[in-house]
């Protein structure tokens, strides 16, 4: 796995990466699992953003640093892109979907099923 750092105004192609390190947790795990060693990855890194965000904003007996919300977040999304190419599904093809349906919906209903 390469150890290049990406620089925060070059383009990344979030989808190789996530293609590389499943390569890379394959050759250290065994195969068998590997599905569902990464949903669990995915839901532990979710809860770790929760727990950060959490801390940061004063919910929890100890406080966190904004910091730290941004990194478990950045976690969450990479550990999406992992799982992604793990369950072999084009993420980048879907979000653009989702996007798509998202931006033509409206935001908010009324209660009786008319947009606001």
């Amino acid at each position: 796995m390469s150890t290049e750092i990406v620089r925060p105004d070059v383009s990344i192609d979030m989808a190789a990466i996530g293609r590389q390190i499943r390569d890379g947790l394959a050759t250290a795990f065994p195969p068998e699992e590997e599905r569902v060693r990464q949903v669990l990855a995915l839901a532990e890194e979710a809860g770790e953003f929760v727990q950060a965000a959490r801390r940061f904003l004063g919910l929890a007996r100890r406080m966190g640093t904004f910091e730290a919300v941004e990194n478990e977040l950045a976690d969450v999304i990479l550990a999406a892109y992992v799982a992604a190419a793990t369950f072999g599904i084009d993420i980048d093809a879907v979000i653009a979907r989702t996007v798509e349906r998202v931006m033509t919906r409206e935001w908010r209903e009324n209660g009786n099923g008319e947009g606001v």
